[in-house]
């Protein structure tokens, strides 16, 4: 399946990275934008999702094997800058929501050159459910818990150790939110 609204020349893995990202969330439940790390496809999975996509390509037997390795190792160094981009696209789709509402409280925290000192500002809507999961519509998308969860997949791919070992002593481990493999 191919996105064509968000279609660009990326590299294979970030591509990857981003199918298998998106097993983590169920759009159509009343919490859409949660990233259900659980969710994330285990080793065979992928694997067996990788060859394929590899089977399709040109290539001896042992040099598909050899791209499904290659593929494997490069998708968990892309997924940081998959979650890193899908974070700054749900703060931008944020601002673009005629619904925000900053309250009087922001207001007040406000300094001279505008800028919202550590004060979160919350969308004033509630999620309406009908008949069960039936999952949000761009219109009452949380488009802010979307990229806070994005972050915390951003931080936990650091904090894992995976990436940047000098992480693991800044970061609060429980507000991370780490993909098992």
């Amino acid at each position: 399946m191919i996105d064509f609204e968000y279609a660009a020349p990326n590299p294979r893995a970030y591509d990857l990275a981003n199918h298998f990202c998106e097993w983590m969330y169920n759009y159509h439940s009343s919490t859409p934008f949660v990233a259900n790390t659980e969710d994330y496809p285990s080793e065979v999975e992928r694997s067996r999702f990788l060859e394929a996509y590899v089977a399709h390509g040109p290539g001896t037997p042992e040099e598909k094997a050899e791209n499904v390795r290659r593929l494997a190792r490069e998708i968990p160094e892309w997924r940081v800058v998959n979650h890193a981009f899908w974070c700054t696209w749900g703060v931008v789709m944020s601002e673009d929501d005629p619904e925000l509402v900053v309250n009087g409280e922001a207001m007040e925290h406000l300094d001279l050159n505008g800028a919202i000192e550590r004060e979160v500002i919350k969308e004033e809507r509630p999620f309406s459910e009908v008949e069960g999961d039936q999952g949000a519509t761009a219109s009452d998308f949380d488009y802010i818990a979307y990229a806070d969860q994005k972050m915390r997949l951003f931080w936990g791919e650091l904090a894992s150790g995976r990436h940047f070992d000098d992480y693991l002593d800044v970061l609060g481990m429980e507000e991370c939110k780490i993909i098992q493999e």
